[in-house]
């Protein structure tokens, strides 16, 4: 205890002060020997500059390298794939495809991309028989074409020319001789204007009506080839003659279906029965009347 004591106040030696000093000394030599470089000056303003303006004509450059690229092939593929090679003609009867064809202005090698179906729709008004219905485009290079056909079932002669008609009275033709169609004619209408590309200028809507559902009939049931005249003068008193010269009273237009299964089951019942008549009376169909000849 006493020598700890005396260790303890003894005073600090000038050498190991000195040795102290001089390890102090060294150890902060040492540390500022381990401090960082100095800062190094920046880049200069100019070589910022530089740099941005290379890296900026590599971008436009790749960017533009880029765009030509899509802008050949893009020219490529409208000149040898994006062309019109097939139609396809949906709804033609009795003319061909190539007719239909022919008649829209569709042309092998055009641009898909150019084909309008408003433009093919004015372009097959052309043709009176074809009626446009609708176009569908298959890329790359097919057009599905859907038409519905005009159909001759009537004439109406009309100032001394002959109208030849469609089930909605549309004009197909016109001719001079009134002798040259099997087709039934129509008489009593009246109409404003005929003119062939266009529908009849009915100047009754009523008789427009009676007309179109009559014909439609006729067609449906297969008894058109039979009618000669269609009469319809006065539509609660409409009459058909056949070929055969008989006289069928029809009445009014209601029920006409069930009226004209009438008048074909009757005809045929009396031909089986050989028996020949003049005239036929179905305006109530639950109740035919003939008068034989």
């Amino acid at each position: 205890m006493h020598m700890s004591k005396q260790k303890k106040n003894r005073p600090v030696d000038l050498e190991e002060f000195s040795a102290y000093d001089s390890y102090t000394y060294s150890y902060e030599h040492e540390q500022g020997d381990e401090q960082p470089p100095e800062h190094q000056p920046p880049y200069s303003a100019e070589a910022v500059k530089n740099a941005r303006e290379r890296k900026k004509n590599s971008t436009f450059f790749v960017f533009f390298l880029i765009l030509a690229m899509i802008t050949v092939t893009i020219i490529v593929l409208l000149e040898t794939v994006f062309r019109l090679e097939d139609v396809y003609v949906f709804g033609n009867e009795t003319k061909t495809a190539e007719q239909v064809v022919v008649s829209s202005g569709l042309a092998r090698g055009v641009s898909i991309f150019s084909i309008e179906p408003e433009k093919v729709a004015k372009t097959l008004e052309n043709d009176h028989s074809l009626i446009f219905k609708g176009l569908e485009i298959v890329y790359p290079n097919v057009v599905n074409l859907y038409v519905e056909e005009r159909k001759p079932v009537a004439a109406l002669e009309h100032l001394g020319m002959l109208y030849v008609l469609d089930k909605e009275g549309f004009v197909l033709s016109v001719k001079n001789d009134l002798n040259v169609t099997s087709m039934p004619k129509v008489n009593g209408l009246r109409v404003a204007n005929a003119q062939e590309g266009r529908v009849l200028g009915f100047s009754s809507q009523a008789q427009k009506e009676a007309y179109t559902l009559i014909v439609t009939e006729l067609v449906l049931q297969q008894y058109i080839d039979q009618v000669e005249r269609i009469d319809l003068s006065f539509l609660d008193n409409i009459y058909l003659i056949t070929y055969d010269e008989v006289n069928i009273r029809v009445g009014s237009v209601e029920d006409f279906q069930r009226k004209l299964r009438a008048i074909r089951a009757s005809m045929d019942y009396l031909a089986q029965n050989d028996q020949e008549i003049i005239s036929l009376d179905v305006t109530i169909e639950e109740d035919v009347k003939y008068l034989p000849k």
